[in-house]
């Protein structure tokens, strides 16, 4: 298994940061590692504000914050990303592959791009894991109740016979008989057809 990456790509003053918070990424549980880039992990205790910014990556993220009861959903920004942080920090963050969200969620990605929005679950959940190891547990832990559909391998635009010599085209996923064609559905909202 390959670790999650160690560069600050995206976050403006990474020194600045670090020096006030401590940062680290950690790698979720074997079956999420298709969908997911890494967690993000934040920890610490400010005595004055400080305003971090953050030129956000093409993905999707999930984010637990102290100080707010429930995550959000951050679709893919628009622009430079920046939050206030003071006090005491917590923040368990789940950072998407490009394409690892749509098994979550049944709409286009393209929806909750430059969007934020808040999850109909306790921030609990997460937050109030004091071990590192059990807070990255509770995060799997989070994402598998969500039941996320494996993503089709392909989707495919089939030119094909009807056997009387017209021709056609189907859009979407098509499979042979025998194959989940219901998974084709409900992953990727395409009507599931068989091969003739």
């Amino acid at each position: 298994m390959q670790g999650p990456r160690r560069d600050t790509r995206g976050i403006v003053d990474a020194r600045e940061l670090f020096a006030r918070v401590r940062f680290r990424r950690r790698m979720p549980c074997s079956e999420l590692q298709p969908y997911l880039e890494h967690y993000w992990l934040i920890d610490g205790q400010l005595d004055a504000p400080y305003t971090s910014h953050v030129v956000p990556h093409p993905s999707v993220n999930i984010v637990f914050e102290r100080g707010f009861a429930q995550p959000e959903v951050a679709g893919v920004g628009l622009g430079l990303f920046s939050r206030v942080l003071d006090g005491r920090i917590r923040v368990a963050g789940v950072q998407f592959r490009p394409g690892g969200f749509r098994p979550f969620r049944a709409e286009p990605v393209s929806v909750w791009t430059g969007r934020h929005v808040r999850l109909d679950v306790p921030s609990s959940l997460v937050l109030d894991v004091e071990d590192e190891d059990e807070r990255v547990a509770a995060l799997d832990a989070f994402l598998l109740g969500s039941d996320p559909c494996p993503m089709p391998r392909r989707r495919w635009r089939w030119s094909w016979s009807n056997g009387s010599g017209t021709t056609g085209r189907s859009g979407g996923c098509r499979t042979s008989r025998g194959t989940a064609a219901w998974r084709c559905a409900r992953c990727s909202g395409c009507s599931p057809t068989t091969s003739g």
